[in-house]
């Protein structure tokens, strides 16, 4: 994969799964943007990267503040003119509430799809709107819990069958916004 001249924005990107996205995006040769609430860890992290040859930026993200999807998409434009990539990982889980349908409280629940499918919607919004004209992907991390159930957390799996859902509307409606 050949990432150069591309600029990636990936949410919740200080650990794990969105970690090792930058990681690699970043080896791949793409100027990626670490979303995170944690600045001074998330610049840490990019400061090592940048010190083996990666370019890897820091911007702020709350995936409970509304306001954040928006802003973190509008400074990578102003940074770097286009957004080519955005990598939507930021997810949630509650395991110790949100167990099986008949013992998880209806606030555990809600609360668990608000935020899930909140950062796919907003941070897809977002990005639309700065691709559209020059195109680029949306990626959308999800679970093996939306195609299979388990023994508890019904919200959580719900929430990323919805947002597996949301990913294939975005992507059969992604000629409307060419």
């Amino acid at each position: 994969m050949n990432l150069e001249n591309k600029t990636a924005l990936v949410t919740a990107s200080t650990r794990g799964i969105g970690l090792a996205i930058v990681q690699r995006f970043a080896k791949e040769g793409a100027t990626v943007y670490m979303a995170a609430r944690r600045m001074e860890y998330a610049q840490q992290l990019a400061d090592e990267m940048n010190k083996a040859g990666g370019k890897v930026k820091v911007v702020h993200f709350d995936a409970y503040d509304d306001s954040c999807y928006q802003s973190m998409v509008d400074t990578v434009m102003q940074q770097e003119g286009h957004l080519d990539i955005l990598v939507n990982n930021f997810g949630t889980s509650n395991p110790r509430e949100d167990r099986t349908m008949g013992d998880t409280d209806w606030d555990v629940f809600r609360d668990t799809l608000d935020v899930d499918l909140k950062s796919v919607f907003l941070g897809t919004k977002s990005a639309i709107g700065a691709m559209k004209t020059t195109g680029g992907s949306i990626i959308n991390i999800s679970s093996v819990a939306a195609t299979t159930p388990d023994i508890s957390q019904v919200a959580y799996g719900t929430s990323k069958a919805a947002i597996d859902q949301m990913t294939k509307l975005t992507a059969v409606q992604a000629g409307q916004y060419n």
